[in-house]
């Protein structure tokens, strides 16, 4: 009889495991609150989301966008990698203007993908833009 308890139990138990995992997702890189005029992004599609950094190199637009100052991203390289990854790296057209906070928007994003910063899960893709110049090589 306790052997059936148990195993009625763990039946049971079983199908509170199942995860609700998403297919796919879009981290953003730098993860801080603070980017330089002319600092480059890094957007990384998993799984399914891989195919909207792929329309990137395809006609697909990015824009880091303050008030009526919009920027065009232009793409520098998109690289696949292991484990369904693909990063693409942009650059800004132009140099942003300091002081003024700037907001991601890709118009590629189907309504399944989640952008969201390196530990910043659920917080809007913005940086208030600092004076300087980023002439480092990334790390």
């Amino acid at each position: 009889m306790k052997k059936l308890l148990i195993l009625v139990s763990v039946f049971f138990y079983s199908f509170s495991l199942f995860a609700d995992c998403g297919a796919g997702g879009i981290r953003v890189f730098p993860d801080g609150n603070e980017i330089l005029k002319n600092s480059i992004i890094m957007i990384e599609g998993y799984a399914t989301s891989q195919e909207t950094i792929n329309k990137l190199k395809n006609g697909g637009q990015a824009y880091l966008i303050s008030g009526d100052h919009i920027v065009q991203l232009n793409v520098v390289g998109i690289y696949q990698g292991q484990y369904s990854l693909t990063q693409a790296i942009l650059k800004p057209e132009e140099e942003l203007f300091a002081g003024n906070e700037y907001t991601l928007k890709i118009d590629s994003l189907s309504r399944f993908d989640q952008m969201y910063k390196i530990r910043a899960y659920g917080k809007p893709i913005s940086w208030k833009v600092k004076d300087g110049l980023d002439n480092k090589k990334p790390l």
